[in-house]
C-alpha cells in the first residue's frame, strides 16, 4: 500500500502477515439492472513510530494493490483521517502506559 501524506511524503507499507490474502466479494445486488458489488479486504501493515508520526500529520492519498487488474485509489482534497488517527493513537498509547495488569505468568 502506498500512502501520501499532506506534506508530500510517500510511505510504502508492506503487509504484516505472511498469509496470502484474497479479495472477498460480499453482497452482489441488482439495482434497476445495475449490478452493485461490495468488497471486503482485511490487511494489517506494520508501522514504525516514525511512520505513525508521518501519518498523524495528515493523509492526502492512498493506493492499495489488489489481486485483480486494477488498484484501489482514493484521494482527498482535505485531510479527513489524521484527527481520527491522532485520537485513537493517543488512546492506545495511554492504555499501554497505564496497564498495570502484568504478565499472564506472574505469581504462578
Amino acid at each position: 500500500m502506498l500512502v501520501k501524506t499532506t506534506s508530500g511524503d510517500v510511505l510504502t507499507l508492506t503487509e504484516y502477515s505472511n498469509r496470502t490474502l484474497s479479495d472477498n466479494i460480499g453482497d452482489v445486488k441488482n439495482v434497476s439492472g445495475i449490478i452493485v458489488k461490495t468488497f471486503t479486504i482485511h490487511a494489517a501493515y506494520a508501522l514504525t513510530p516514525e511512520q505513525i508520526q508521518q501519518l498523524l500529520s495528515g493523509i492526502s492519498k492512498i493506493r492499495i494493490e489488489l489481486n485483480g487488474d486494477t488498484n484501489y485509489e482514493k484521494e482527498w482534497k482535505k485531510d479527513k483521517i489524521s484527527g481520527f488517527l491522532t485520537k485513537e493513537y493517543n488512546i492506545l498509547t495511554e492504555a499501554v502506559q497505564t496497564d498495570k495488569k502484568g504478565s499472564f505468568t506472574d505469581d504462578f
